[in-house]
């Protein structure tokens, strides 16, 4: 999104509050001479401008989510399930047997056939 020089290290300060300390990409002047970008986490960021005010309109892309973060949430989730109400809140959730089958040996990280053996007694 589009942000003003003088509203942009309140607006990477609530980035890195909300989402964390993200890798985020800072662009300004676009298409003109003398075109910035900065790339880096968020605390990156905010140093180089404790260094140097920011000038210019600036283009704020923040990313998303790792995937070892969305593991870590998903993993939450389920730590305290057994396989069995793992699979029956799969089931819940709309899924066959055979599809929560499959996702939680692929959540768990572990083989079907264990996660298999567990659903023969649901």
């Amino acid at each position: 999104f589009y942000e003003a020089p003088h509203r942009i290290l309140d607006t990477l300060s609530a980035v890195k509050e909300i989402f964390g300390d993200r890798k985020i990409s800072l662009s300004r002047e676009l298409t003109k001479l003398y075109e910035q970008h900065l790339r880096g986490t968020v605390s990156e960021v905010l140093d180089t401008f404790k260094e140097k005010a920011p000038k210019g309109e600036f283009v704020l892309v923040v990313s998303g989510k790792s995937q070892d973060e969305i593991r870590q949430e998903i993993e939450k989730t389920y730590v305290d399930m057994t396989i069995k109400e793992h699979l029956l809140a799969e089931m819940e959730e709309g899924l066959s047997k055979k599809e929560a089958v499959q996702k939680v040996a692929k959540l768990r990280g572990i083989p079907k056939k264990e996660v298999y053996r567990e659903s023969l007694e649901i």
